[in-house]
């Protein structure tokens, strides 16, 4: 890891520390709105894999109980639908989205399914640095659960949350190289 930057679109004022972990804030609509950057040690074209093969997700995301990938571009043959299961303690709910994806730069996420979210949105922007081996990821997601208790929980848990799935998508590199590594030794 190189450098982390969490920053979210705030009215206030923020604290400088080591991890700058600023509230929350509500986009135009009321979404809530949260923006991290990233740089890495793992090239863009390993970077796009991980994140656009989002049916490997419940291999290494917290969780993750249940990933599937239901649709793809027939031209492209990249994922155009897409969901996840997500459980935790006494919650269990199962969403699907709509995907966009362009090769080696962006992963889009929009929910089709409403029962979770009024609405959701992620954005994956992928763009390399001057080293072919390393990259930058930025990771925009808006949300606003149906479920007003899930928003309140999500507002207290986020940052943490989103620190624990950046680390799960590098790990998932680093494991990936380390496998690819192991086996041209062999």
């Amino acid at each position: 890891m190189i450098k982390s930057s969490i920053s979210r679109s705030l009215q206030c004022c923020s604290r400088r520390s080591f991890i700058s972990i600023p509230n929350l804030s509500a986009d135009s609509c009321g979404h809530q709105k949260y923006v991290i950057n990233k740089r890495l040690n793992h090239p863009v074209k390993l970077m796009y894999e991980i994140i656009s093969q989002v049916d490997k997700y419940e291999d290494f995301i917290p969780y993750c109980t249940n990933s599937f990938i239901e649709e793809k571009d027939p031209v492209t043959g990249q994922p155009s639908r897409a969901g996840l299961r997500v459980g935790f303690k006494q919650f269990d709910e199962r969403f699907v989205c709509d995907l966009k994806c362009v090769v080696e730069k962006q992963v889009i996420a929009q929910s089709v399914t409403h029962s979770l979210f009024n609405h959701l949105y992620s954005e994956w922007n992928i763009n390399p640095l001057k080293s072919d081996k390393q990259c930058e990821i930025q990771l925009i997601l808006k949300y606003d659960f149906k479920n007003n208790l899930y928003n309140k929980i999500s507002s207290l848990f986020a940052s943490k949350i989103s620190q624990i799935m950046l680390k799960a998508f590098e790990q998932r590199a680093i494991d990936i190289r380390k496998n690819n590594s192991l086996s041209q030794k062999l």
